[in-house]
């Protein structure tokens, strides 16, 4: 895959997702999400505050799968200045990254941690 680049002012595919089918991304402050057609959450970027949700601080300059999610049918997917969310096909809300603002409603996560809605309550959007 190379060397990471610093700057891209030309749109480009993003190889590591050739042939994946990309429904939405969202981009954070410093990191960039896409969520596919299967359901699942792929995140790159900055990841100093666990903004990716791998379970660590280290950045991430390709696509990698948020592994935690795995199992869960993801169909919606923020990206806030520093945190990420993701809406399950079951109404669940899981978040991760920057709590400096108790915008998760939990303490900082490194790893995606559900944040449960009322079974009756359909979310039908999220912004950060």
């Amino acid at each position: 895959q190379g060397t990471a680049q610093k700057k891209c002012p030309n749109p480009r595919v993003i190889e590591a997702l050739e042939g994946v089918s990309i429904t939405q991304v969202a981009a954070g402050a410093q990191h960039s999400m896409a969520l596919t057609s299967h359901g699942d959450v792929y995140t790159w970027g900055s990841s100093w505050v666990g903004q990716l949700g791998h379970g660590f601080q280290e950045d991430e300059p390709y696509p990698r799968r948020v592994d935690t999610l795995i199992g869960q049918r993801v169909v919606a997917i923020f990206a806030g200045f520093e945190s990420s969310a993701a809406i399950t096909d079951e109404g669940h809300v899981w978040m991760w990254g920057s709590n400096s603002l108790n915008q998760l409603g939990q303490s900082r996560f490194l790893l995606p941690f559900p944040m449960f809605c009322h079974p009756r309550v359909m979310l039908l959007h999220f912004a950060m």
